[in-house]
């Protein structure tokens, strides 16, 4: 039993996926595993050894504001601020575009064509 107010990762992430699925947010595992990551500091692994652990309130509390804000349908790169690309990680934010596996896809035919 934990006290009341705390939760545990893993609870807190199952939670979190149940919501962002309830606002039909096309990845809400996925979604929900990278916000926790970055508030935490940790990778999907990191979730999974820690998933026991009970969150602080500073931590719930900075995972339920962004939370809401992908439940505003905000980009997860744009509120994380970065995103890779070619295994190089970029910093993002509201005035540049994400990119995406279809630019990955252009780049690769460019590079074909100028060979």
């Amino acid at each position: 039993m934990t006290p009341e107010g705390l939760v545990t990762i893993e609870k807190m992430y199952h939670a979190i996926a149940q919501r962002f699925a309830a606002h039909d947010i096309n990845t809400p595992r996925l979604d929900a595993r990278v916000l926790m990551g970055h508030v935490l500091g940790c990778d999907h692994a990191g979730l999974i050894s820690e998933s026991a652990r009970l969150l602080s309130a500073q931590e719930k509390a900075e995972i339920e504001s962004l939370v809401r804000r992908r439940e505003a349908y905000e980009p997860v790169a744009y509120i994380i601020g970065t995103r890779e690309f070619w295994g190089l990680t970029f910093e993002v934010n509201p005035s540049t575009l994400i990119p995406r596996p279809d630019s990955e896809t252009l780049i690769e035919a460019t590079l074909a064509y100028v060979q």
